[in-house]
Order: structure tokens, then C-alpha cells, then sequence
């Protein structure tokens, strides 16, 4: 009897995601079966989504409950479980859809164990029915895979997100679209497609390493999407480069050509017999003395008249000392703008 089957899987796998089982019974030729009671399907949210004016249940919320599914499976996929005296096996539920997930809370958890199978190696035989719509291509074959219900987890994820399966049409039509055809994933956002189309692969061998594996890189396409690009600093062409770097040149040459002007405003005004210097104020020229001691030495301090050069002889040092640092200012910024 394949739902007594079914009960004695359940009996021996505890997981958040897998729908507890309290008990069953038999009575007057029925089987009772009491189990954890949903909010709802998943089928029931994506129709209140719609019933809302969108396609489907939105990306974020969505993600959350196959993040939680894949966990659910994944688990179930493991060949660790001991089950009807057989050790080591794993578990493919086979009939993922969206009646088949359920909302408990906060949670989502999978049910209907009904067409549950084991494996004891990566491929068995598949017997029973199936929902076509959802079905993985080797379940027409009369194939189960250890990646069989991946493909319809992808499968139903289209449906709940874009509002309609990959393969629509006649039954003969849909089994023809899993065995041969390219799935249509127009419904989906393009940046999601790829990973959708791995784990819609023909062969099982193709898809991803697990649900969870699938999931992930289906949320990390929507990542790369919402993430803010950086735009890159704007780069100087050389030809606005050259005005910039011409000026700095000249008037890197005027602060030279000033240092040398003052330097020879500085020398001109000194004592040649002395050897002390004369700093130029707006009033004329201060003697200031070698050691800052005047020791008798300045005439000045001693009532005497300092003697200092012309008046004239000054002023064409000075006028010489500018023409001709103005000149070599003039030669450098010329060579520069050349440059």
C-alpha cells in the first residue's frame, strides 16, 4: 500500500522543513493519517499574489521559501537514512509542486510523501504517477535521479514567480517540451534565467550539485541586479591635461624668478667691508650687525653718519637685478609652453 509506504518513511526523518507525521491508523477500511496542520500552499499564496494584480508571489518572499525547501530536500537527498532495513539510501520525494509545499507559520515544509522513493545509487526506476506539468524529463523515461527533484523544484519556482510552468499545453505536449524542447523561461527575469536553465538541464548530470547549490545561485543573479554599480572617476584626456600643467610650470618659474630677485635685492643693500646686510623697509635701509652686537663698531650707534652707496647706484642694481631674472622668467615659461 503506498501511503503505508510513505508512513513508514516519514517515521524515520526528522527536519524543520519536512511536515511531521503524529500518528496513523486504520478504521472501518480507511487509513487516518494525523499530520502537523499548514496555513496554506504555497498554490494558495502565489493565487492571493495574483488576485493582487502581481504574476506571481514576489522575488524576495519567494526566495525565502525555496531557501527552505532546498534545506528540506537536501536532506532528503543525503545517502545516510536507514529505511525498511536498508542503510544508507537516500530519499527523492518526487512529486514537488506547489500544492505540495505549505506554509506552517513562519516556515515552509513539504508534505505528501505519497510518491516517495528510495535510492540506493545515483539512478532508479520511477513507477506511479506524476504531475506533468512539474515532472522531471527522466520520469518519462521510467528514471528516478538524485537530481530528479531539483528539476521540479526549478519547475515549480517558475510557476509561483512568473505564473505559469515552463511546458504548457496537452499532456502529450508538456512531455514532449521536458524530453526535447528548451524550456520557456520568458516569464522569469532575465538575470535569473541561467541558473534556471542549469537545473532545467535535460540530463541530470547537468544541473547543480543541490537544491540548495540551485537556490543560492538564483539569489546571487538577483543580488548582482540590485547591487549599486560604482561609477569609475572620469579620466583627464592628455590635450586637458597640457593647459593645467603649463600654468603650474609658469608659475613655478615666477616663484623662482621672484627668490632670485630677492636674493639680489638682499646682496646689493649688504656692506662689502663689512660683511653686514641692510634689509630693505619701506623707509629705507636698517644696518643690522653681524652678531647683533654693535661693540662700538657701528658708526651709527656712535653718533657718526652711516655711510651707505648712492641712492642711484642702488636703484640700478636693483632695476638690473629684475630686468634680468624677468628675462629668464620669460625663456622658462616660453620652453615650458613649447613642452
Amino acid at each position: 500500500m503506498v501511503e503505508q509506504r510513505s508512513l513508514d518513511i516519514l517515521k524515520v526523518l526528522r527536519h524543520p522543513n519536512l511536515l511531521l507525521t503524529f500518528g496513523a491508523w486504520q478504521t472501518g477500511g480507511y487509513l487516518v493519517v494525523a499530520m502537523e496542520l499548514g496555513d496554506c500552499t504555497l498554490w494558495d499564496r502565489h493565487r492571493e499574489a495574483c488576485a493582487q494584480g502581481q504574476s506571481g508571489i514576489p522575488r524576495d518572499e519567494l526566495l525565502a521559501y525555496m531557501r527552505e525547501v532546498a534545506q528540506g530536500l537536501d536532506y532528503l537527498h543525503e545517502p545516510r537514512h536507514t529505511i525498511e532495513g536498508k542503510t544508507g539510501v537516500s530519499v527523492q520525494h518526487r512529486d514537488i509542486k506547489p500544492q505540495n509545499i505549505l506554509l506552517v507559520g513562519r516556515s515552509v515544509k513539504l508534505g505528501d510523501f505519497g510518491l516517495a522513493r528510495l535510492l540506493e545509487c545515483t539512478v532508479a526506476s520511477h513507477t506511479g504517477s506524476l504531475t506533468p506539468a512539474y515532472a522531471a524529463p527522466e520520469f518519462f523515461r521510467g528514471q528516478t535521479s538524485n537530481h530528479s527533484d531539483q528539476y521540479c523544484l526549478a519547475a515549480t519556482y517558475c510557476h509561483l514567480r512568473g505564473g505559469k510552468p515552463p511546458f504548457m499545453g496537452e499532456a502529450a505536449h508538456v512531455m514532449a517540451g521536458h524530453l526535447t524542447e528548451s524550456p520557456d523561461l520568458s516569464m522569469i527575469p532575465a538575470e535569473e534565467r541561467p541558473a534556471l536553465a542549469r537545473a532545467l538541464a535535460k540530463e541530470p548530470a547537468q544541473r547543480w550539485p543541490s537544491c540548495q547549490a540551485f537556490v543560492e545561485a538564483l539569489t546571487q543573479s538577483t543580488l548582482d541586479r540590485t547591487l549599486p554599480s560604482i561609477p569609475s572617476p572620469p579620466v583627464a584626456s592628455r590635450s586637458s591635461r597640457r593647459p593645467a600643467m603649463i600654468g603650474a610650470a609658469a608659475l613655478l618659474a615666477g616663484l623662482i624668478g621672484l627668490g632670485w630677485f630677492f636674493k639680489d635685492q638682499i646682496i646689493a643693500h649688504g656692506d662689502k667691508k663689512t660683511g653686514e646686510l641692510s634689509v630693505a623697509t619701506g623707509t629705507g635701509s636698517q644696518d643690522v650687525p653681524k652678531n647683533g652686537q654693535d661693540g662700538g663698531k657701528n658708526p651709527s650707534r656712535n653718533g657718526a653718519e652711516a655711510k651707505s652707496p648712492p641712492q642711484q647706484e642702488n636703484t640700478a642694481v636693483q632695476s638690473n637685478a629684475w630686468d634680468s631674472n624677468f628675462a629668464g622668467y620669460q625663456a622658462m615659461t616660453r620652453r615650458t609652453s613649447a613642452g
